[in-house]
């Protein structure tokens, strides 16, 4: 199989929260040696998010030697998800560059756990230091 072969059944694996076959197609890839790949690891990281492992999660993202924004995007999403605000507030800050996937994980994160100053801060701080415009 290929890289694009795994990102897809990763994908239905995250569609259908199987978490013990997300396991497996992950050892399998573990064994193909291709954790290396961003795609995939980016696959696995919202794999383990939506299945509800934030653990298994942080070991792929501890692991990736090449994160690109999608990588720090599924974190930050991942953590507001779980309520781990901290989290996600340090990994943003860390963060060379960002999209407007990041600022909305980060807003509506802060939204959906209410708080809504928080978010209303966030949304200010992408209009004053971004080039990013409100969707």
């Amino acid at each position: 199989p290929t890289q694009f072969t795994l990102t897809n059944v990763l994908a239905s694996v995250a569609a259908t929260r199987c978490l013990d076959t997300g396991k497996k197609v992950h050892s399998f890839i573990v064994k193909l040696g291709l954790c290396g790949n961003v795609s995939v690891s980016n696959s696995l990281l919202n794999m383990y998010a939506k299945c509800g492992d934030p653990k298994m999660a942080k070991v792929v993202f501890d692991g990736m030697v090449v994160r690109d924004i999608s990588s720090w995007n599924a974190m930050i999403a991942l953590h507001m998800q779980v309520g781990q605000m901290d989290l996600a507030v340090a990994q943003f800050e860390q963060m060379a560059e960002r999209d407007i996937v990041t600022w909305n994980s980060m807003i509506s994160g802060y939204n959906q756990r209410g708080y809504d100053l928080r978010a209303l801060d966030m949304f200010s701080k992408m209009l004053r230091d971004s080039l990013l415009s409100p969707d």
